[in-house]
């Protein structure tokens, strides 16, 4: 008699449980039946939308039989909501009005218990964003960069004096380059290659200042030494003559006192 009592007290409890499990939270059992994702991409928690147009963008799988992706966004009591019967990547753009919102992702499938609905399969976590027709202003241009200001150190008074630049900007171009040669004369030009010539000995502080279409303006400068210098004169044969004949004459010395030794050795 006790063992019927334990009997009908476990299959009690069993119809209770499966019971509750069926009539009660009957989503629970599809949760675990199926596994499933979702993977939020755009917008991201707390964004900030310019302009109206929301981006969204996130990734689904499921082995749900004729799933069901529903993208859900809500503002205070309104909802809107997209449907979509295919998973992997769900990319679409929606306009929105100024405000606050929240938004999620669903999967459902198609309810063998009651035909023509659907049943939740799994959800993902929310997010907000906040869209506003303020439009930032643009980033500041950005000044041009020298990357390279050549020439030679010395150089001699009524020498021909290269200056090289190279230099680029990083939101625009170049318009031309000021080469300061020191001196009181400067050159406006836009090739990047500049000549001159020193009058006077002496040190001089050279720069050259790249401008760019905004106008905007960056400067390298260096110092070049100028002094007077007369490159030496080639020797001429006439010159040379007196150097040659000495060396003819030691050089000849030379053999006859080498003869007068091997012959007096012969003696």
């Amino acid at each position: 008699m006790r063992k019927i009592f334990v009997l009908i007290a476990i299959a009690s409890v069993a119809v209770i449980v499966l019971s509750s499990a069926v009539l009660i939270k009957p989503d629970i059992i599809l949760r675990l039946k199926y596994t499933s994702s979702i993977t939020l991409y755009t917008p991201e928690d707390d964004a900030i939308i310019y302009g109206g147009e929301v981006p969204f963008s996130f990734y689904v799988t499921t082995d749900a039989p004729s799933p069901q992706v529903c993208l859900l966004v809500r503002k205070g009591t309104g909802i809107w909501e997209y449907e979509f019967y295919y998973t992997g990547w769900i990319n679409k753009t929606v306009t929105f009005e100024n405000g606050n919102y929240t938004w999620w992702v669903e999967i459902y499938t198609p309810s063998k218990i009651n035909p023509g609905s659907w049943d939740l399969v799994k959800t993902s976590a929310k997010r907000t964003f906040t869209v506003t027709d303020y439009t930032p202003p643009p980033p500041s241009p950005k000044a041009p960069v020298i990357k390279y200001f050549g020439f030679p150190e010395e150089a001699k008074v009524g020498e021909t004096v290269t200056f090289t630049v190279s230099a680029y900007d990083p939101d625009g171009e170049i318009k031309y380059n000021i080469f300061d040669f020191g001196d009181g004369e400067t050159l406006l030009t836009s090739a990047s290659v500049a000549t001159h010539t020193y009058s006077m000995p002496g040190e001089y502080k050279v720069s050259v200042t790249v401008v760019d279409n905004d106008n905007l303006k960056t400067t390298k400068s260096g110092e070049i030494t100028i002094y007077e210098g007369v490159s030496p004169e080639p020797v001429s044969p006439e010159k040379s003559a007196p150097y040659i004949f000495i060396v003819l004459l030691v050089s000849s010395i030379t053999l006859v006192g080498i003869a007068g030794v091997f012959f007096s050795k012969k003696k």
